[in-house]
């Protein structure tokens, strides 16, 4: 393919999970501006993580994300889930990753991204499959992630179970009606 793809559509912090993010190579998007059909499997976004400012907590239901640290340093804070279930066995654990590193955080995955250095903290995100994102208006019709307001002393209270994760906003039903609607676009 001809042509240079470039990072555009800020989203700024308030309106994610508190970090910047350049959705830039997602045709799943219905705010890239890409085709739909330009390819299928995965999805590219760039971010940056100010220092001193974590992300909140989130979680991908149907998402494998891989985080590559382009510039910086970042403290990678995850607890995973038993494969099939909700059930958290493990205690939640931290990586620092380093430029030209990357994390794999699997689906059903609490996650949080802290920049302990001074300067921006630069990722790409590669996600697998497509990240699915469908906006009408100001209106949020379908979004793979779900973030958390909670703490990880609050989850930990809950016993890992908040009601955004247990009772999602967004089931699999409705992530296969926001593919079907984005590829009518």
């Amino acid at each position: 393919m001809n042509r240079i793809f470039k990072k555009t559509n800020f989203i700024p912090p308030e309106e994610t999970d508190g970090t910047k993010i350049f959705p830039f190579l997602n045709p799943k998007d219905n705010q890239s501006g890409l085709p739909f059909d330009l390819f299928d499997g995965f999805s590219i976004a760039a971010g940056e993580i100010e220092y001193g400012k974590p992300s909140k907590v989130h979680f991908h239901p149907f998402l494998t994300q891989v985080t590559l640290v382009t510039d910086g340093r970042l403290v990678v804070r995850m607890k995973e889930t038993s494969k099939d279930t909700l059930l958290f066995t493990s205690p939640p654990y931290e990586l620092t990753v380093d430029k030209e590193q990357a994390i794999l955080t699997p689906p059903k995955t609490f996650l949080q991204l802290t920049n302990p250095q001074k300067g921006p903290c630069k990722v790409l995100y590669i996600t697998g499959p497509e990240y699915l994102f469908l906006m009408e208006g100001k209106k949020i019709i379908y979004d793979d992630a779900i973030i958390l307001d909670e703490t990880w002393e609050q989850l930990a209270a809950m016993k890992w179970k908040p009601d955004a994760v247990t009772k999602p906003k967004f089931s699999e039903v409705d992530r296969k009606n926001a593919y079907k609607r984005l590829s009518r676009r």
